[in-house]
């Protein structure tokens, strides 16, 4: 696991969330201002992220057909524009991001099955 000190990826994730008011990706990044896209993209590559006068974009394949894979892919693309670092540190910002959507959709299943 890297070293998160530098960028304090799991509180910078906690505050990401609650400022945005969500645990959806394509929201959060919408909150952004980030923009996504999908596109025919070579299938070596999941996703990308540029900017293009002053305008933000997450592109990914639309070979990625699994929610899974979309979300993660617009995790690592939210982490680019967050945080900027190297591969590792964009891997941890995806995997830190990732799993606290997926705790905050147990948590929302939880109570559903609790009050249903």
């Amino acid at each position: 696991m890297p070293d998160s000190t530098k960028h304090n990826i799991p509180l910078r994730v906690r505050n990401l969330i609650r400022k945005a008011g969500t645990r959806k990706t394509k929201e959060i990044a919408d909150y952004l201002q980030i923009s996504i896209r999908v596109a025919d993209l070579p299938s070596s590559i999941n996703s990308f992220s540029a900017t293009i006068l002053k305008n933000r974009y997450i592109c990914i394949s639309d070979q990625l057909n699994e929610p899974i894979e979309q979300n993660k892919a617009i995790c690592k693309g939210i982490g680019y524009f967050l945080i900027g670092g190297n591969e590792e540190e964009l891997e941890h910002f995806e995997n830190e991001l990732y799993s606290q959507l997926l705790d905050g959709d147990l948590q929302s299943a939880d109570n559903y099955l609790r009050i249903g």
